[in-house]
């Protein structure tokens, strides 16, 4: 009876049922809380190859986290604020600073989770070679503790060279923790981190790769993150891995790093305990929890922006989008990757346009104003909705 039933079935007909299924449930789901333009990507590889296209749209459609990051996530809210409480208002740490940039400074503050802070020095580290023993000269000075998080920590000249100012600072009695991610770092977590071990530094790997499990973490979400934070009195920070400049082939790496000095210090030491919170959910005996000194600096002033899947997204990308509305004579940009949204193109081409013989266009800059706003209040909608879905 079941095979006479089966044979009378038209499975043509029925896939060609299913794929069209497939593309009017994309049309409804796919474009929500997602850039038109990325909706479109999604939307025509779905209607071209429905089941293929679902199947990659559930692998990586979505930047989202496993159910313990997430309840762990909440955890590390709860952390920053210990560890970076917000003294006093916007306008007593923000003091006196060029009007236009207000809007962008506003905005940062109510994305992010960490406040505006002054009293920061920087130092600007340009040269690939010298950022690395200048790394590697803080690290030899350490008294208390070295905590390093990067995306690229490779076995290599450079990175064998960074990895033995970890082992005479664990030598000496200086607690070592060095976080690397799991994909990005597979060859100094493989090389260098049995050495480490050795001498008694904590060597983790962050964001396993697991496709399930409590703790699973996907391949495309990658933690790209770049600090090293030394006796919590020094940080280095910037776009530059532990890797030789001369990794790829046919190329040199030119990048950016900081060095920097002040309150600052202690948000970017909250991130990196925060990244290694998720992967071990226990905080390291040297974390210092003490609440920090109140008083007000308005001078070298900074703002933490932390990115990825548990933080407030897109906030990087709105806070750089302001600061272009507000421009008065140019923008800069560097950057090795440029793939810009379109919000974020618009905001190029309108601060191009904004100024015309050399005055500003004042409706242009009414226009701006006015997109700005909008952005703003869409970006703090989506703030709450993720703030909602981690809340206990």
């Amino acid at each position: 009876m079941l095979a006479d039933m089966l044979s009378e079935i038209h499975w043509g007909t029925l896939y060609v049922a299913s794929e069209w299924a497939v593309r009017v449930a994309a049309l409804v789901y796919v474009p929500q809380r997602r850039p038109p333009s990325a909706a479109r990507a999604w939307l025509l590889l779905i209607f071209f190859l429905p089941w293929v296209g679902v199947a990659l749209y559930l692998l990586i459609g979505r930047a989202y986290q496993a159910r313990r990051r997430l309840k762990v996530q909440r955890q590390i809210y709860e952390l920053i604020r210990e560890l970076a409480p917000r003294p006093g208002t916007f306008e007593s740490r923000v003091g006196i600073v060029p009007p236009e940039l207000i809007p962008a400074l506003r905005l940062a503050d109510r994305l992010s989770e960490f406040p505006l802070v002054g009293g920061n020095r920087f130092e600007l580290l340009p040269h690939y070679d010298a950022a690395l023993e200048r790394i590697v000269a803080d690290v030899d000075a350490a008294q208390r503790y070295v905590h390093l998080l990067f995306y690229i920590f490779e076995d290599d000249d450079a990175g064998r060279n960074v990895a033995a100012a970890l082992e005479r600072a664990a030598r000496r009695g200086v607690t070592v923790r060095v976080l690397g991610d799991a994909v990005g770092s597979r060859s100094g977590l493989k090389g260098l981190g049995p050495r480490l071990r050795a001498v008694g530094a904590e060597v983790i790997a962050v964001m396993p790769l697991r496709l399930w499990g409590p703790n699973a973490a996907r391949f495309d979400l990658r933690n790209h993150r770049k600090i090293v934070v030394v006796d919590g009195a020094s940080a280095f920070f910037g776009s530059q891995n532990i890797v030789s400049a001369h990794a790829n082939r046919g190329m040199i790496n030119e990048e950016m790093l900081v060095r920097t000095t002040g309150p600052v210090v202690r948000h970017l030491q909250a991130v990196l305990i925060g990244d290694r919170f998720l992967e071990t959910g226990s905080l390291p005996p040297e974390s210092d929890l003490s609440a920090p000194p109140r008083e007000v600096v308005r001078s070298g002033l900074a703002q933490v922006v932390a990115s990825g899947p548990g933080y407030n997204e897109g906030t990087a990308e709105s806070v750089m989008i302001a600061l272009m509305f507000g421009a008065r004579s140019r923008v800069t940009l560097t950057s090795p990757y440029v793939i810009p949204s379109e919000p974020f193109l618009a905001a190029m081409c309108s601060a191009a346009r904004a100024r015309r013989g050399g005055e500003p266009d004042r409706r242009q800059a009414i226009e701006q104003a006015a997109r700005a706003a909008c952005a703003a209040v869409v970006l703090r909608r989506d703030a709450a909705r993720r703030r909602r879905r981690l809340s206990p």
